[in-house]
């Protein structure tokens, strides 16, 4: 192999090592802030179940997010400031699934989830959590 040959698999592969190891290790720290965001929002969204049964409770389950908004609550002192999820960036609350909600609401249950993207389809899905 002539030297200007090697010379240039030398070059080549130098960088391209380089770049695995980012990728190796910048990748790890994605994933660990997604997964940060995640469970911050099933925190937040067990808390806000919480605040919305409390409340509901008291005014003999009168209270509807989608159609009262986060307002009454706020009045109330049950919340500081109205709740906006971290995935989807909205506050919005509707009766299922929707790509521009942060939050889906079942007025009969009185159940609360936060909404989320799918990653794979962009389809907007409810985020389970255990209660």
């Amino acid at each position: 192999m002539p030297f200007a040959r090697r010379l240039f698999c030398a070059e080549f592969s130098i960088p391209a090592i380089a770049l695995l190891v980012l990728a190796a290790v910048t990748t790890p720290h994605l994933t660990h802030a997604s997964d940060e965001r995640h469970l911050a929002l099933v925190r937040d969204t067990a808390a806000l179940q919480d605040s919305i049964s409390r409340y509901r409770h008291r005014i003999a389950d009168a209270y509807n997010p989608i159609t009262d908004g986060w307002e009454p609550m706020m009045n109330s002192g049950y919340l500081a400031a109205v709740p906006v999820n971290p995935i989807t960036g909205s506050s919005v609350v509707s009766n299922g699934p929707n790509a521009a909600s942060g939050w889906a609401f079942d007025a009969l249950s009185g159940r609360l989830e936060a909404c989320i993207i799918d990653g794979g389809s962009l389809e907007a899905r409810l985020l389970r959590t255990r209660r």
